[in-house]
């Protein structure tokens, strides 16, 4: 959480004191409020995948509700496919497939009631990471919040292998590239 807020600058951030020998979260004031909702999913998905890989598994997918994945290795076909969609109509869906493998991704959209996010210009914000499905889903909330315009500038110089940020208008815009 600390490096997310990080890359975003939120002033908060130097606040908060991380204790890893301890496994402690320090508030270095009480008007800090951590509110752990919008990288949950994506934690529990890291550690889910870390404990198929030490069970042994090299080669899974993994699909949390609420858009987050993890790809590590390959599948028989090579490299996993993660979907990013925009559902034009009830019908119709326009979609890309990222082929990725080693990675975690995850989407936060308009449609996720579950989470309390405010309004926004942006349909959907797909962030793909190799850190992890916990960084993948902060800066895709991250980056949601802040509508269009400041997303953009945002992703663009944002430690991520690639995002997607899918407007109101449905136009797709595509930052970085898998390396």
């Amino acid at each position: 959480i600390k490096e997310i807020a990080r890359q975003i600058k939120e002033p908060l951030a130097g606040k908060i004191k991380i204790d890893l020998k301890e496994n402690q979260v320090l508030l270095k004031s009480s008007d800090v409020t951590i509110n752990i909702e919008p990288v949950l999913k994506g934690y529990l998905a890291d550690v889910i995948m870390e404990d198929l890989v030490n069970a042994g598994f090299q080669n899974g997918y993994l699909e949390l509700e609420g858009g987050i994945f993890i790809a590590r290795g390959e599948d028989f076909n090579g490299p996993w496919k993660v979907q990013v969609s925009d559902a034009t109509t009830e019908f119709a869906h326009h979609t890309f497939l990222y082929k990725v493998s080693d990675t975690a991704a995850a989407t936060v959209a308009d449609m996720q009631k579950s989470l309390s996010l405010s309004a926004s210009d942006i349909k959907s914000v797909t962030v793909f990471t190799k850190e992890g499905a916990c960084k993948a889903e902060g800066m895709a909330s991250a980056a949601y919040a802040m509508g269009l315009a400041q997303a953009e500038k945002f992703l663009k110089g944002a430690d991520v292998e690639r995002a997607v940020v899918l407007d109101t208008a449905g136009q797709f815009h595509q930052f970085g590239g898998i390396r």
